[in-house]
């Protein structure tokens, strides 16, 4: 089971339990060939893996105030194959990749990058943590244990009026330097699903933040590998 590094103030998200029926499934299940194709496109590492990886991320504009949430992206277990070959390019054989995948499975990883702001801040973040039930929550909590989610921010997967439930939810800090001095901080939210619980089909995305943000993206599984 894949494991993202968790951030000490950052509190868990929260998530529904619904399940989907048995009979919709994505069918990603890769062949040993589609896992070495996989490899070969990530070990590129060029223009041409960097083109079919962002048909898997919508950029966002950032908002007038609030928390900015840049990014939002999901990866199906193909592109998850792309992804981690084109981070290894040095002494990573495609045997290990088919490898990696059996023991991986039919994962999708839905990761969602916030930036605090000036009119968000991290510390304001930070302060709203600590007033769900008198304590902080932490990423990497079972989210499950807090389906009524935290403090209004939220991330969910929706399919034909589903929500999906996530197998986990982790978080890590992230820096975004600028040209001219200082460094905003944020975080990423990375949850990850099990491939035969989505179909092929439309998938919503949709991201509630504490000051009142409704952002969502779109992605058809029909056209992604």
């Amino acid at each position: 089971m894949l494991r993202t590094p968790t951030s000490s103030f950052i509190s868990a998200l929260g998530a529904i339990l619904l399940v989907w029926p048995p009979s919709a499934v994505f069918g990603a299940n890769l062949s040993d060939e589609a896992v070495r194709e996989a490899y070969f496109l990530g070990q590129r590492n060029d223009e041409k893996t960097t083109r079919f990886l962002e048909t898997y991320r919508r950029r966002l504009p950032m908002p007038k105030s609030g928390l900015y949430v840049s990014e939002i992206e999901l990866f199906t277990p193909y592109a998850e194959a792309v992804d981690l070959s084109r981070q290894r390019t040095f002494g990573y054989s495609a045997q290990q990749a088919a490898q990696e995948y059996r023991d991986r499975g039919d994962v999708f990883r839905l990761r969602v990058r916030v930036f605090f702001t000036d009119t968000h801040s991290q510390h304001t973040y930070a302060q709203a943590a600590t007033q769900k039930d008198g304590r902080k929550l932490k990423l990497g909590q079972d989210a499950r244990a807090h389906s009524s989610g935290w403090q209004g921010f939220q991330v969910q997967l929706w399919q034909k009026d589903r929500l999906i439930e996530p197998l986990e939810i982790s978080g890590v800090p992230v820096f975004r330097g600028y040209t001219v001095g200082g460094a905003s901080y944020g975080f990423d939210v990375v949850l990850h699903y099990d491939g035969d619980d989505l179909a092929s089909d439309n998938i919503e995305v949709v991201v509630l933040t504490p000051d009142g943000q409704r952002t969502v993206a779109e992605f058809d599984l029909a056209t992604l590998r």
